[in-house]
């Protein structure tokens, strides 16, 4: 008796997966009377709920060719399980790049995998993925030669994951990067992946230099910020003390407006109070500020950029 139920339900299965081999061929002509399509259109959506995966599977993988689709059942497919919904994603045209960038934040993970790979993407598309997608969307669609990959793509790339090289790696090993992306990369990225990028892009070593070192300086800015008052002058003094407190570090803290670290700076290059230094940059006292840089030897750029900062316009205070 068992082994009779187990035959009928193969043979059920074995029915519904051709029958939703038909259905998925069906949808997929282009010249179908509209009347038949909805018909039609009425058992795929039926299939699509259908308690056999393979079912679903069969249905999918069919449908991913047809010309047009209701959204209803787009929407159940791409919400299905990775077996069902990823071949679909991967190849279907019934929606466009902005119907995709609408739906965005109902998709799961695999979803957001199977868009990163497809054919062609748009810049609008590959933007909005680099904006929510993880680490393997990223890595998936920087490594994809069909993705538009613009200037701002590329930024928000290495602003969400500086500090994951394989996404990075995957980013600068490709042939279209704008100039002022590969430049920023070569800091960022491991000694293999550079030499591809130096290479490429004919970046030369005395600006792959000075990127890499206003990479560490930002990095250093990053370490010095959180740090309790103590513990930061105590590090500002042993970097004076290394020959390592330059101008760049100032220019990397007004980068990141961290004015505690500028502060820091300021009191340990010229022998003043950081109490007083402080209060000097949130007064914007300009002749006692202008007295303070001079006595820190601060370049002139580096004055300027710092007045400029603060609002303090004109030229240095006698």
């Amino acid at each position: 008796m068992v082994l009779e139920w187990n035959s009928a339900v193969d043979k059920s299965l074995l029915d519904r997966v051709v029958l939703a081999q038909k259905v998925g061929a069906f949808l997929s002509k282009d010249d179908i009377p509209r009347d038949q399509r909805r018909k039609v259109e009425n058992f795929a959506l039926m299939l699509a709920h259908d308690v056999s995966a393979e079912v679903r599977q069969c249905l999918a993988f069919e449908l991913r060719r047809a010309p047009d689709l209701p959204r209803s059942l787009v929407m159940m497919i791409v919400r299905d399980i990775a077996d069902v919904s990823v071949p679909f994603v991967k190849s279907t045209e019934v929606f466009t790049d902005d119907q995709w960038i609408e739906i965005l934040d109902e998709l799961e993970e695999q979803v957001l995998n199977a868009l990163a790979g497809r054919p062609s993407i748009s810049e609008p598309m590959a933007f909005e993925l680099v904006c929510r997608g993880g680490d393997e969307t990223v890595s998936i669609l920087v490594g994809n030669r069909g993705a538009a990959v613009s200037e701002r793509v590329c930024n928000t790339v290495i602003d969400r994951f500086s500090d994951h090289r394989v996404v990075l790696d995957t980013l600068a090993q490709r042939g279209d990067l704008p100039q002022s992306v590969a430049e920023t990369l070569v800091a960022l990225i491991a000694d293999a992946a550079r030499a591809v990028l130096v290479d490429r892009y004919g970046i030369s070593p005395a600006v792959a230099g000075r990127v890499a070192a206003a990479a560490a300086d930002r990095a250093l800015v990053g370490r010095l910020a959180p740090l309790r008052t103590e513990a930061l002058l105590d590090t500002v003094r042993d970097l004076r003390a290394k020959g390592q407190l330059d101008d760049a570090l100032i220019l990397a803290a007004l980068e990141r407006e961290a004015w505690r670290v500028i502060a820091a700076v300021l009191a340990v290059r010229s022998a003043t109070p950081l109490s007083l230094v402080e209060a000097t940059l949130s007064a914007r006292r300009a002749a006692r500020l202008d007295t303070v840089m001079a006595a820190a030897n601060l370049a002139p750029e580096t004055i300027h950029a710092l007045r400029r900062a603060l609002g303090l316009s004109g030229s240095v205070a006698s």
